[in-house]
């Protein structure tokens, strides 16, 4: 059972990648939104909130993602600054 839940949020995120890459933001974040606490969706969340303008939400999610996969989530925050610079 663990096994098949497992497959289950897989393919939910690997379902809203391919939404997301191909501009289904509204498909993409119904999936997300079903795995929302796996750690493996984070950086997809915040790929697919800053697509949609809010930079905020999107440097939150890749911070929260920096615990799981460190090179992607500050790779995909150095691009989310450069569209929106953090004001110091």
């Amino acid at each position: 059972l663990v096994g098949s839940e497992m497959c289950k949020e897989t393919a939910c995120i690997n379902a809203a990648s391919a939404n997301i890459v191909s501009g289904d933001f509204q498909n993409a974040e119904k999936l997300l939104e079903k795995v929302k606490d796996d750690n493996r969706a984070w950086n997809n969340l915040g790929v697919l909130a800053w697509l949609r303008g809010d930079f905020q939400a999107a440097r939150d999610w890749f911070n929260k993602a920096m615990s799981v996969e460190p090179e992607k989530a500050k790779a995909n925050l150095e691009t989310v600054n450069i569209y929106d610079p953090v004001q110091e």
